[in-house]
């Protein structure tokens, strides 16, 4: 039997189900679930066995306690193999690590977890950290993920809140391979210069998601629509909670005006993140996809006509 894909979910004898995977020569993706609700089922403090997964690229660690995540990220020989890492819902839990120097009762944490990352392994292009609600994050995890050669990257918590966007928006640039971003859509919105600035720190960029103030649009100046710099010709796929925050029609034709500036050498196309929502500051408030659609519209009759005009300059411009 070749069983390349395994998820480990809480059982009693879960320490030894994991040492027997853990033996697999063709297993390349494992999930390790846990339940924070039952200590004796949970397994904490849970270890690899060493050598370990030989062919693992790919690990989701989903409930778990830091001092477990701790563990399986300080094992360099599970670590240094793998291209993705997602480590989702973690639960805090006090741990004694005296060759830390913690001190006492010290929570171990993502301050702590990051920085194992980028010692023990130079390969992990893919890495998600979904942290729930309003987790305080420390500006050294984002610090630390500047030392892997990201090219999806996940933050899942308010990294606005936590960190700050100049915090965010020093280690984005840093980060010269990155093509897929994923901010917390349930954090506070972003406005569009912030946007803009996010696109040009990332020249390779292809995906984006992420929360955005619609409305900021009536507070930009002419100024403020010029062609981003570099001019990357890679589409860009923005995925946001998109709403109109005037007349529909004026609206839609000035945030695609905008937004077609950020790949004026490309295109820009519009995905909804939920197909119905709420907004207070939409009109109306209650959203479906009739707003991302009528931008997409603008966006390529935009698109249409610059290429017209490229060629009328220049036949032999390509379409």
């Amino acid at each position: 039997m070749r069983l390349n894909r395994s998820s480990l979910k809480p059982t009693p004898s879960r320490p030894k189900v994991l040492i027997t995977l853990s033996g697999l020569p063709k297993l390349e993706y494992l999930c390790v679930v846990g339940l924070e609700t039952d200590r004796a089922v949970y397994c904490d403090n849970l270890q690899t066995p060493i050598p370990t997964f030989p062919a693992l690229k790919h690990l989701e660690l989903n409930r778990l306690t830091w001092d477990t995540i701790f563990n399986l990220c300080n094992d360099k020989f599970l670590i240094g193999r793998l291209h993705s890492l997602i480590i989702s819902y973690p639960h805090d839990s006090e741990i004694d690590y005296p060759n830390l120097n913690l001190a006492e009762d010290r929570t171990i944490g993502s301050s702590d977890i990051i920085p194992l990352l980028a010692a023990n392994n130079s390969s992990i292009t893919t890495l998600a950290l979904r942290f729930p609600g309003d987790r305080q994050v420390p500006p050294e995890v984002l610090k630390s993920c500047e030392r892997l050669p990201l090219v999806n990257f996940e933050l899942g918590w308010s990294v606005g809140r936590s960190c700050g966007f100049n915090a965010l928006g020093s280690t984005l640039s840093r980060l010269p391979l990155l093509e897929d971003l994923k901010l917390n859509m349930v954090q506070r919105p972003f406005d569009l210069k912030q946007l803009r600035t996010i696109v040009e720190s990332l020249p390779r960029l292809r995906r984006i998601r992420i929360p955005v103030k619609w409305e900021s649009i009536t507070q930009l100046t002419t100024a403020d629509f010029t062609p981003c710099r570099p001019q990357s010709h890679n589409t860009l796929y923005l995925k946001s909670d998109f709403y109109l925050p005037k007349s529909q029609q004026e609206g839609a034709e000035q945030l695609a005006r905008y937004l077609s500036l950020l790949r004026p050498a490309s295109a820009v196309v519009c995905e909804s993140f939920q197909a119905y929502f709420y907004h207070r500051h939409a009109n109306p408030p209650y959203i479906d996809e009739q707003p991302k659609d009528m931008i997409n519209i603008e966006l390529s009759r935009l698109r249409s006509s610059m290429e017209m005009n490229m060629e009328f300059r220049d036949p032999r411009w390509p379409r």
